[in-house]
């Protein structure tokens, strides 16, 4: 009897196992290929560069900060100067080396400023396609009644392990994912128009 049981419990455990529906994604490549992504490297590009100019014009005040100390503390040992003259010339330094030391505190700041920035400006980006990839993620898995998604993306030479050995072709529904992100985007575009 006890036998019977367990191939009786075995057997309705393989067909609830057999009745779940699995499906795999390859999500880099849905993020890659998101109405989304073009137009927010676009942004990124020009946010980077404009932040770059404003890093580059910083960088130019620390170097000319440091120019004028240096003159001025090379003049320091000028024989011609008086006593007077040389205590002027060493104040005048220690002006410019305060000044020198300001400047390229606030480039730091403000470069560490710019790239947290622009970090977030990329998450931000991020997280709006990951929140439309989701949705119509969840209409796939609604219309086709899929229990399970796994990502895979570590699939790719370099990965130290990937999440997915081995999934048949017929379960892959990255590129259903891409072309309903598609049309999403161009349906939502239309309507706000």
């Amino acid at each position: 009897m006890k036998k019977l049981m367990v191939c009786l419990l075995a057997v309705s455990l393989s067909s609830l196992a057999m009745a779940q529906k699995i499906a795999t994604v390859h999500l880099e490549e849905v993020i890659r290929n998101h109405p989304q992504t073009e137009g927010n490297k676009k942004v990124l590009l020009e946010t980077q560069q404009r932040y770059e100019g404003i890093r580059d014009g910083l960088r130019d005040e620390v170097r000319k900060a440091e120019e004028r100390f240096v003159v001025a503390s090379g003049k320091i040992n000028d024989a011609s100067l008086s006593e007077r003259g040389r205590e002027n010339v060493r104040k005048e330094a220690q002006e410019l080396l305060e000044k020198f030391n300001e400047a390229r505190e606030a480039f730091s700041v403000k470069v560490a400023e710019l790239q947290e920035a622009l970090g977030r400006q990329e998450l931000l980006f991020f997280q709006s396609a990951m929140d439309d990839i989701r949705k119509n993620l969840m209409e796939i898995v609604k219309a086709r009644e899929i229990d399970l998604v796994i990502d895979r993306s570590a699939e790719r030479l370099g990965a130290p392990t990937p999440i997915v050995l081995y999934s048949s072709d017929a379960l892959d529904i990255t590129e259903a994912l891409i072309q309903l992100c598609k049309v999403t985007a161009e349906r939502n575009a239309k309507a706000s128009e």
